[in-house]
């Protein structure tokens, strides 16, 4: 692992122990075994870090999204399997997308759009689109319903550290059948 990774992966777990506003360049100094000023010459801030950190998940997260989609054939299964990858990801990290995009209104603007824009463009816009392709529904709430499947898979991936994952994916299937009807 080149430094630069190893400052995002570092970095990723920091910002999921203190979030944005509590993490600073030291405790990422202090834990890669460097200096402070040798960190600028990898960052010029703490916001594009966490940027980096943000672009690293969403490519990852993107990466579910599109298995999930191509593996399934309907919008239950889909989100079945969106439920399982959700709790395999938020349990092997502790830097979740979810807290991230609560932490963007930190950010400088120009950083946060950027973030926002690629949110949407590798979680939202798939899912949207699969809705679409379920023929489940074709009002002007898709986005609204995909916005709301990215945030249930959160917060059972989180919840996958302390309940059992079939219990979740059966809650993931009753929200899901709920949303179609």
């Amino acid at each position: 692992m080149n430094k630069k990774d190893l400052l995002v992966t570092e970095a990723k777990r920091l910002f999921g122990h203190y979030g944005y506003l509590g993490f600073t360049l030291k405790h990422l100094a202090k834990a890669c075994q460097m200096t402070s000023p040798a960190l600028y010459y990898f960052y010029d801030s703490k916001a594009d870090l966490f940027k980096d950190c943000m672009l690293a998940e969403l490519e990852v997260r993107h990466r579910v999204v599109v298995d999930c989609i191509e593996n399934t054939s309907s919008f239950i299964e889909f989100a079945a399997l969106f439920a399982e990858h959700a709790i395999d990801v938020c349990t092997k990290n502790n830097f979740t997308v979810a807290r991230g995009m609560q932490d963007v209104i930190h950010l400088p603007d120009e950083v946060r759009k950027e973030i926002e824009d690629l949110y949407y463009q590798n979680l939202v816009k798939p899912i949207e689109d699969a809705l679409l392709s379920y023929n489940l529904n074709k009002s002007h709430t898709t986005r609204l319903q995909a916005e709301a499947l990215l945030n249930i898979a959160a917060f059972i991936g989180i919840r996958g550290l302390t309940y059992p994952q079939d219990e979740l994916i059966k809650l993931m299937i009753s929200l899901v059948r709920g949303m179609t009807e």
